[in-house]
């Protein structure tokens, strides 16, 4: 057989190779959503007879999630209340409390919550996303609420706008249009990840939740599924905990992925 007959029966059997490949990772892939799916279909049918209806296809695909620890930062502290009140004067109240004060109005910081108040109509309704993100560094995609208040959800950060924290929130209070005071939860300062161990799946969170809610007779179904944190302050610092939230038709609860524990939000 000359060098060249060698050559093309080399392509051809690595061709067949790849093709035969190819074919094993399509099939597999078929064979693993086909059996998520019957996976989905079993866990909507056991939920039913717990009596809380499921559309299989409001569960998300899952990924672990890591631990992430915030050391408080009071230089990021600073700096947001510069932002938002120009040259302000600052004092230590003690207790971990930090106040700030202009003539634009005054400030107050305790641990991972803040508080503002501004005089005058310094910033307008449409301000408050930009205000948020531009120049008070925290990240949320969307906002609700009305001329009088609106509520935003912070997320994780701009690259995870889908993992939301559901306890963080920040809120704007309006008066005529303009921005009066702002308050809520921060996510100021250097986060430290933590890969943990086992986290539960969406299957066991739901069917935890389910087994929690049926003493209260009150919810029938779960309309969305997603993964998020909640938010714990310790001493100097934040813990964001992955957990999986879930809305009902009687409000919103979280399953925390490392110890199973249910809060209402």
């Amino acid at each position: 057989m000359d060098r060249g007959r060698i050559k093309t029966f080399v392509l051809l059997l690595l061709l067949t190779v790849n093709v035969v490949f190819l074919a094993l990772i399509v099939t597999d892939r078929v064979e693993v959503a086909r059996l998520r799916n019957e996976a989905r279909v079993e866990l909507t049918q056991v939920l039913s007879r717990m009596g809380i209806a499921l559309d299989p296809e409001v569960i998300p695909e899952e990924e672990a999630q890591p631990l992430y620890f915030i050391a408080r930062d009071i230089d990021a502290e600073r700096e947001v209340a510069a932002m938002l009140l120009g040259e302000p004067e600052e004092r230590d109240a003690g207790g971990g409390i930090y106040h700030y004060q202009s003539s634009v109005g005054q400030a107050q910081f305790r641990g991972g919550s803040f508080w503002v108040e501004l005089v005058g109509r310094t910033y307008r309704i449409s301000d408050t996303g930009p205000l948020l993100v531009d120049q008070m560094g925290l990240w949320a995609p969307t906002g609700s609420g009305d001329d009088t208040q609106i509520t935003y959800t912070l997320a994780l950060d701009r690259q995870r706008p889908d993992q939301r924290v559901i306890n963080g929130q920040v809120t704007f209070h309006l008066v005529e249009g303009y921005v009066r005071e702002i308050s809520g939860t921060a996510l100021w300062g250097e986060r430290h990840a933590y890969v943990t161990g086992q986290q539960q799946d969406a299957a066991t969170a739901l069917l935890t939740l389910a087994g929690h809610l049926r003493e209260r007779q009150t919810v029938s179904r779960f309309l969305q599924v997603e993964m998020g944190y909640y938010l714990l302050e310790g001493s100097g610092y934040l813990e964001l905990r992955p957990v999986w939230i879930v809305a009902t038709d009687d409000g919103w609860f979280s399953v925390d992925r490392q110890s199973g524990e249910i809060r209402s939000s």
